[in-house]
């Protein structure tokens, strides 16, 4: 069965409770949350009500996370405006497909390599996790792009290009 992962917090701003209604519209796909939080026990009780034998919620050490990203057939993230998630460049490097809530700063960060939907929108969440399942998918074109944009040695020339910038304008 394909597994839907979701990485974060559980807190309110990342939206799980939502993504979990969202998810038991989906039959046979399992949703593996990782991460903990206040939400916890909400979280365990709606997932023994709505997606009986097919959740897990689990933490996970940060060098584990590639081979989590990895192994799942789908990234899924229902934060509105999430400022710069390092998930996004995560999920990306792994090249997972994923479907994400759409504002501006989640299109510049992820370019056209997701499903941008209005996760508010429980209907139009659950189709487009559906239909991400559903698409053949090659992750090596976002992982490379990934790369070539958000690698360390990438951001270390633009952050040495922008102060060499500043210290010559003074």
């Amino acid at each position: 069965r394909p597994v839907v992962l979701m990485v974060g917090a559980l807190d309110t701003g990342k939206r799980v409770i939502e993504a979990m209604h969202a998810m038991a519209e989906v039959p046979d796909a399992f949703m593996l949350v990782a991460g903990d939080g206040p939400l916890r026990d909400e979280v365990d009780r709606l997932a023994a009500e709505k997606l009986p034998g097919r959740f897990m919620r689990a933490t996970f050490r940060q060098d584990q996370m590639p081979d989590l990203y990895r192994s799942a057939d789908l990234f899924l993230h229902t934060k509105i405006a999430e400022s710069f998630g390092n998930v996004y460049i995560e999920a990306l490097s792994c090249g997972i497909p994923k479907v994400v809530h759409d504002d501006e700063v989640t299109r510049w960060i992820l370019g056209d390599h997701a499903s941008l939907v209005d996760s508010t929108s429980q209907p139009a969440l659950v189709a487009a996790i559906t239909e991400a399942l559903r698409r053949p998918h090659s992750g090596e074109a976002a992982a490379a792009w990934t790369h070539s944009r958000y690698s360390w040695s990438v951001v270390a020339e633009k952050y040495a290009a922008f102060f060499s910038s500043v210290l010559n304008t003074y």
